[in-house]
């Protein structure tokens, strides 16, 4: 009789170990398919989606000839200037914004200096300045106010707007 202490031909010996191996490789699969690791955010201006839930807007338009709610009266508006956006956006978590957009007669150049000094002269702290060509752009901060005045060209049309945001953060 054989004995059972008999070493294992060296076929069956490569046999075991490549089924032992498959085996570890199967799991490995089936574990990372089941086990959900936390998504790394994709890199910004990627076009990828997140799976963060969005928080709702609900936005508000407003008659063009009233202001927006809270819109501040003292930021000057251009006299005769025809309104081409007029509303008020908030958010579930306390979030609110008043905007209008307008089409003026004045120069980018006249704009940005008109609003620049207008949030230094009042109390205000200018955060940003941009000053090109066909686009100028000043953001001021006081209390929890944030205002942002958008002056452009459109290239095409040659229409001249100015786009005043007043958010006020929670």
């Amino acid at each position: 009789m054989p004995s059972n202490n008999s070493p294992i031909p060296k076929t069956n010996k490569i046999f075991w170990q490549a089924l032992g191996i498959g085996v570890i490789i199967v799991l490995a699969i089936i574990v990372t398919q089941t086990v959900k690791l936390p998504k790394k955010a994709p890199e910004p201006g990627t076009g990828q989606k997140t799976d963060t839930p969005q928080l709702q807007v609900k936005k508000t338009e407003v008659p063009v000839t009233e202001s927006p709610e809270r819109f501040p009266a003292d930021i000057p508006i251009e006299t005769g200037a025809k309104i081409v956006q007029n509303y008020n956006a908030e958010t579930e978590d306390g979030r609110f914004q008043a905007t209008r957009v307008f089409e003026t007669s004045k120069t980018l150049a006249a704009n940005y200096a008109l609003y620049k000094d207008f949030f230094t002269k009042n109390g205000w702290m200018i955060l940003t300045t941009l000053d090109q060509p066909s686009l100028k752009v000043v953001s001021a901060k006081k209390d929890n106010i944030v205002v942002q005045v958008n002056i452009s060209e459109n290239s095409v049309t040659k229409v001249k707007t100015v786009d005043i945001s007043v958010a006020y953060l929670p």
